[in-house]
């Protein structure tokens, strides 16, 4: 494989994570608007940056992704802190809550929205984390363990979040970058879009440690790293 150069991108907002070890998993897809959707499972991670040929490519966004959410849209900045991950009903006790660690196959396991919750405010900016969490919050104790509840907060947050051109911009200098190697932007752009810098900091680092395999299969397994919440 050709060697690709490092990349920088910072100024941008930023949760998605899959299970890799029986964590949870915030998958994503394409949709209509400014992202994909989301699933969980318990484990957290990042991995490294693909590699191709040519100079030295830096791509620097600018600040400002998304705004404040004009046209109904939800920007970057938002109400919530991580703090309120621990009033919702699916709050396990050890946190304070009501639910139980009875989730997962071994059914030992904190309730997957409460993990989803806590990693999305680690990777996403404080708007769609707090969006994220609002709607989370509204899932009653008797769905704690239920995929399905958490993961539709997940593609609700994807699909209210505003679009950012930084990140369509980052994705198309990653693309740029990768040369030949391909790389599908439309769909960075929709998996980075409510990325934080935090969020965005930890997706480089994983490009960036894997510089000669194919830039797609680092891209998704970087995406899925970062996004894995446990």
């Amino acid at each position: 494989m050709l060697a690709r150069n490092l990349f920088g991108f910072f100024g941008l907002g930023a949760v998605l994570s899959v299970s890799l070890l029986g964590g949870c998993i915030i998958t994503t897809s394409p949709t209509s608007g400014s992202g994909g959707s989301t699933s969980a499972s318990t484990s957290t991670g990042q991995g490294g940056e693909t590699g191709g040929t040519g100079g030295a490519t830096s791509t620097t966004a600018t600040t400002g992704t998304g705004g404040t959410g004009g046209g109904g849209c939800v920007g970057t900045q938002g109400p919530r802190t991580v703090a309120d991950c621990d009033n919702m009903n699916i709050t396990p006790v050890s946190h304070g809550g009501a639910a139980s660690s009875s989730c997962g196959d071994t059914l030992d396991q904190d309730p997957p929205g409460y993990l989803v919750c806590v990693h999305g405010f680690s990777i996403f900016t404080s708007g769609a984390a707090s969006n994220l969490q609002d709607c989370l919050a509204l899932i009653g104790v008797q769905d704690q363990c239920t995929d399905e509840k958490w993961q539709a907060c997940i593609d609700a947050m994807y699909a209210n979040v505003c679009a950012s051109q930084d990140i369509v911009n980052t994705c198309a200098d990653i693309a740029n970058a990768c040369g030949a190697d391909p790389l599908d932007k439309a769909q960075c752009a929709d998996d980075l879009n409510p990325f934080s810098n935090e969020g965005l900091q930890q997706f480089q680092d994983c490009f960036n440690a894997n510089p000669n395999d194919p830039c797609q299969d680092v891209y998704d397994f970087c995406v899925t790293e970062v996004l894995t919440a446990g």
